[in-house]
């Protein structure tokens, strides 16, 4: 998987900009992003915070951080050359590390927004990264998952979220190839 995606990194954004910008179009986003602390799990070469920029956060009222994690070391590569086009001190609250889902390098409950898109079907087993990133989310944290519809255990994912979540919702758009989740980690 590693080098599939190492591979595909130059033109990834050719490819998928569109099938992931219509992801993104279909969350329920906070209205401000003061004090956030999001996590960009998969983030590959950054299109959510591209998107993010250009459609939810102004840059200069941005007063948390972004950490965006990918296991492929050129979708990272191919992300940090793209935020030296932005402000310095929005550049400044970006770090990018590689990284597995499976085993995120950080302590419980720190973020306050969590995104994962098309990331978790990647992984070896689902359920894993889905406990990670509810492990790491902050009490009452967002989580905007997506998952490929072909891949989904919609029955296992469910029970992980049943004790751990809240204000869950499944978006199914016939549009897009997977299926969207949005949920509150409860207290």
């Amino acid at each position: 998987m590693i080098r599939k995606y190492d591979a595909s990194s130059e033109i990834y954004d050719r490819r998928y900009v569109e099938i992931q910008t219509q992801k993104y179009q279909n969350i329920f986003f906070p209205e401000k992003f003061e004090n956030f602390r999001l996590l960009d799990a998969g983030c590959g070469t950054g299109l959510f915070l591209e998107y993010l920029c250009e459609k939810k956060i102004k840059k200069k009222d941005f007063t948390g951080f972004y950490i965006g994690i990918d296991i492929s070391r050129g979708m990272i590569s191919q992300f940090r050359s793209k935020i030296w086009s932005l402000p310095p001190d929005f550049r400044s609250k970006i770090t990018l590390l590689v990284s597995d889902i499976d085993f995120l390098p950080f302590r419980n409950t720190i973020f306050d927004m969590i995104g994962s898109f098309t990331s978790l079907q990647n992984l070896p087993q689902i359920e894993t990264g889905f406990k990670e990133l509810i492990r790491v989310s902050a009490k009452k944290g967002l989580l905007f998952l997506s998952i490929l519809n072909k891949q989904l255990d919609m029955g296992s994912i469910e029970a992980l979220m049943e004790n751990k979540l809240k204000n869950i919702q499944i978006i199914q758009d016939p549009k897009l190839e997977d299926i969207i989740i949005q949920a509150e980690k409860k207290d």
